[in-house]
C-alpha cells in the first residue's frame, strides 16, 4: 500500500451538532484535503485531524507535517485549474472551497515551506446558539 507510512491521529469531539451541508459534497471535500495531505507527505509522515465546536460552529483542523507550501503557491490554491501535481485537473480545492462557501462556512490554509500545512474548516451547525 502506497500510504502505508502515513499515520493518522484523530482527536474528534464527541456530540458535535449536525452541520448544514450535503453529506456527499462534504465527504468529497474532506477526502480531497486528506489526499492532498498524503501527497504532500510523499507517502511518509503524519496527518492529524481535530474537531471541536464553539458558538454555533463546528471546526475541523487538518494538519500534515509535509513539505509545506510557498507563499506563491498558497495564493493560487483555490484557483480552478491550478495544481502542483502532474495528475488531476487542479479542481479539487476550488470545488472544496465552493462546497464550504455554499453552506456559509469558511476554509483557510496556513503553510510554511518545510513546516507542513494546516487546513481549518469552519461550518455553521444546524443548532446555532
Amino acid at each position: 500500500d502506497q500510504d502505508a507510512n502515513v499515520a493518522f491521529e484523530l482527536t474528534l469531539a464527541e456530540n458535535l451538532p449536525p452541520v448544514r451541508s450535503d453529506r456527499e459534497d462534504l465527504r468529497r471535500a474532506f477526502i480531497n484535503i486528506i489526499r492532498n495531505g498524503i501527497q504532500a507527505l510523499h507517502n511518509s509522515g503524519r496527518i492529524s485531524i481535530r474537531s471541536s465546536q464553539d458558538n454555533g460552529h463546528v471546526f475541523v483542523v487538518l494538519h500534515d507535517n509535509g513539505s509545506g507550501m510557498s507563499e506563491e503557491v498558497k495564493k493560487k490554491l483555490f484557483q480552478p485549474n491550478f495544481s502542483t501535481k502532474t495528475d488531476g485537473m487542479g479542481l479539487g480545492l476550488a470545488i472544496t472551497k465552493k462546497t464550504i462557501d455554499d453552506v456559509g462556512g469558511s476554509i483557510s490554509i496556513e503553510s510554511n515551506t518545510g513546516e507542513g500545512t494546516t487546513v481549518t474548516i469552519v461550518l455553521p451547525s444546524e443548532r446555532r446558539l
